[in-house]
């Protein structure tokens, strides 16, 4: 029997935090877990945010097949530490997938000391590597996927085949996490997926890098299934984490009916974003009806020439019209923007903050730009811009309250004082929509003070007395559960 440990480094919080306690398990790695353990594989997970750094050692005198450890872009610092501490402990091969590796590929064999790396979709790949682990002569040039050192040469295999029917995929290992330890264990909410791949082609955006463009959906059979299952262990809430949940919204719509065909009393939520040119009313209403408590929608920039520029399909009178008909249907939403757009200039920021101020929306979120590898930003900022931190993939996030570069156009004090106005509006409006009016804004005018800000901020992400009392509020006025 092949024998395998899952690793996942400490992850930054969204708004920067470098010790933030998790709200839920990693739904990627859970999905790897629950996949090679259906094909016989013995697996051990480690979460070095949850376990601590004593738990590793004692989990590697164990003599596992492979090390696999997982990378976002955002958090490379972390990752690149574990991958060292692990390679101190053990002379098992160190394996490392996940959102970077896609993007990054053969660089990360050249950043790092890892053995290989696997790219895109893992399952597979893994599950293949460590039949060729176990041979006499292992061969890696036929595992599609792999990237893989031959002495001082790094190699990169072609790509293997996306998996085309996802529904054949087991429901994720959270159980294997220890999942009663994390915040969501007491909100009953859980993290959920229906889909993978994006056919759009923003150019901030790294999934189709990542995922690939083919939109691949699970059936509504499927997933309501999916939900049943964790509704009968007594998980009331799903945070549906798709990036183009409603690409087809007839299957949309059918997921909602064999809800309320089922009686299943949940509620969801869609953090990700929605496409705002695939929203009607008959949708909206049977979303409604099947639980949804919320809808994150994409727009990113006010000014319909940038619009254009990011490649994100999409008009300033589709994003009007979407969130008019959600707030007509009774379910609150929030609009997520972007400072820092190539070409975009003071005057076009300015619009971007008008125009969110315009909106019936329940809050709005604005973002650092943030190039992150192997995206068309990327190669746009590198020609035309300037990046004020070099290391602004393990030292800040898109919440960060700098700009990560800057342009002619749109130099940093111009920058700064945008970046602080949506900050400001953001706060402002999801304080008073998680917390009520009046609570929200005697919060909002306290966090003007530094210290508490910072101390509230840590209070919530970093406790779990935080995280309840804050999920609490906001159950009870944005009807939204929180567990980040």
């Amino acid at each position: 029997m092949h024998s395998v440990l899952l690793t996942v480094s400490n992850l930054r919080s969204i708004f920067g935090d470098p010790n933030a306690i998790p709200g839920h398990p990693h739904t990627g790695v859970a999905y790897l877990s629950s996949f090679l353990k259906s094909k016989g594989v013995q697996v051990d997970l480690y979460d070095e945010r949850m376990d601590g750094a004593d738990k590793l050692p004692e989990l590697l005198k164990k003599n596992y097949d492979l090390i696999g450890i997982t990378a976002f872009s955002y958090s490379l610092g972390n990752v690149y530490a574990l991958v060292d501490r692990i390679k101190s402990l053990t002379k098992a091969p160190v394996v490392m997938g996940g959102p970077h590796v896609s993007v990054s590929k053969l660089q990360v064999l050249k950043d790092t000391h890892v053995d290989m790396c696997v790219k895109n979709e893992g399952e597979y790949t893994v599950l293949e590597l460590l039949d060729v682990l176990k041979s006499p002569k292992p061969d890696f040039s036929q595992v599609k996927g792999l990237l893989w050192r031959k002495g001082s040469e790094n190699i990169e295999n072609p790509d293997r085949a996306l998996i085309a029917n996802i529904d054949d995929l087991p429901y994720p290992d959270y159980d294997s996490f220890g999942i009663e330890r994390f915040p969501c264990y007491q909100a009953k909410s859980i993290p959920f997926i229906t889909q993978r791949g994006c056919p759009y082609k923003c150019n901030f955006c790294s999934v189709p890098v990542s995922m690939g463009s083919g939109f691949r959906a699970r059936t509504p059979e499927n997933t309501v299934a999916e939900m049943e299952h964790w509704y009968n262990k007594g998980w009331r809430h799903f945070q549906i984490n798709d990036d183009v949940f409603n690409l087809h919204p007839e299957r949309v719509i059918a997921i909602c009916k064999l809800i309320v065909e089922k009686k299943l009393e949940v509620t969801w939520e869609l953090y990700n974003g929605m496409r705002v040119n695939a929203v009607n009313e008959e949708l909206l209403d049977w979303m409604k009806k099947a639980g949804c408590r919320l809808i994150s929608y994409g727009c990113e920039s006010g000014s319909p020439r940038l619009l254009k520029i990011i490649k994100k399909g999409l008009t300033r009178e589709m994003v009007t019209k979407a969130v008019a008909l959600t707030h007509q249907a009774g379910i609150p939403c929030s609009v997520n923007f972007i400072v820092g757009h190539p070409t975009e200039t003071y005057e076009d920021a300015l619009e971007s903050l008008k125009f969110a101020r315009s909106l019936p929306a329940s809050f709005i979120n604005f973002y650092n730009d943030t190039p992150y590898p192997g995206t068309e930003l990327m190669e746009w900022v590198k020609l035309n811009a300037t990046i004020l931190h070099p290391n602004y993939l393990t030292d800040m996030s898109y919440n960060s309250r700098e700009p990560i570069y800057v342009t002619p156009e749109f130099p940093k004090e111009e920058r700064m004082k945008i970046l602080e106005q949506g900050r400001n509006l953001y706060e402002w409006s999801v304080l008073r929509y998680r917390l009520g009016h009046l609570v929200g804004t005697f919060a909002y005018y306290m966090s003007r003070i530094p210290f508490i800000n910072k101390w509230g901020r840590s209070f919530v992400t970093n406790t779990q007395l935080g995280h309840t009392i804050f999920s609490k509020f906001s159950e009870k006025f944005g009807g939204m559960v929180w567990v980040r």
